[in-house]
């Protein structure tokens, strides 16, 4: 969080959007981000960790699930099939979580769907 939001180099780098709309921008802003660099390139001062950037991780979340029917025997018979199911495959369905994460290109969010059919004749 300190390396993505207070000592960021927005002149060099893609930044959180945090950089942009959450930092302290002129006196009387009350926000828990300080300034980034300024426009000459010098730094505002470099922060240093501290409890300050510690959060509390409470998450729930979704990275897989598999559903699947498996059809009768008897059902499709006139087919000569056997062992007929059908699968539905989804990865990072949901994420819910008590830190606010932007998703980018270090760490893309995405889903992903299968849909599976198998069988024997």
């Amino acid at each position: 969080l300190i390396d993505r939001v207070e000592n960021v180099n927005a002149s060099m780098y893609n930044v959180d959007r945090r950089v942009a709309e959450e930092r302290w921008m002129k006196p009387g802003d009350l926000v828990f981000f300080k300034g980034i660099r300024n426009a000459s390139g010098g730094n505002n001062g470099l922060t240093r960790a501290s409890s300050r950037f510690v959060q509390d991780d409470n998450e729930l979340s979704c990275e897989s699930l598999s559903v699947y029917y498996r059809f009768p025997d008897g059902m499709l018979d006139r087919y000569r099939m056997k062992n007929t199911r059908i699968t539905f495959f989804t990865g990072d369905l949901f994420r819910f979580s008590s830190i606010r994460r932007e998703r980018g290109l270090d760490y893309p969010f995405s889903k992903t769907y299968t849909l599976q059919i198998q069988t024997t004749f």
